[in-house]
């Protein structure tokens, strides 16, 4: 399910791919700028999002899968 950095740092095995380090890490630290502009933190907007996606809300699905393409 999971690839590369994330796999190693779940599972504690296999290497970490830098690259993908970093660009997660700027992806985390861009999304947490955008959301403390709203006012929001990462926890609450996560739990905002699994309870939308638990829910099954067809426009955050829909957000979901038009960001996967």
């Amino acid at each position: 399910m999971y690839g590369g950095a994330t796999s190693a740092r779940l599972t504690g095995k296999g290497h970490s791919n830098d690259d993908e380090d970093h660009q997660c890490d700027r992806a985390r630290i861009k999304a947490s700028s955008v959301l403390d502009v709203h006012g929001m933190g990462m926890a609450a907007f996560l739990r905002e999002m699994m309870a939308a996606v638990a829910t099954r809300d067809a426009q955050t699905l829909a957000w979901i899968e038009q960001a996967r393409l």
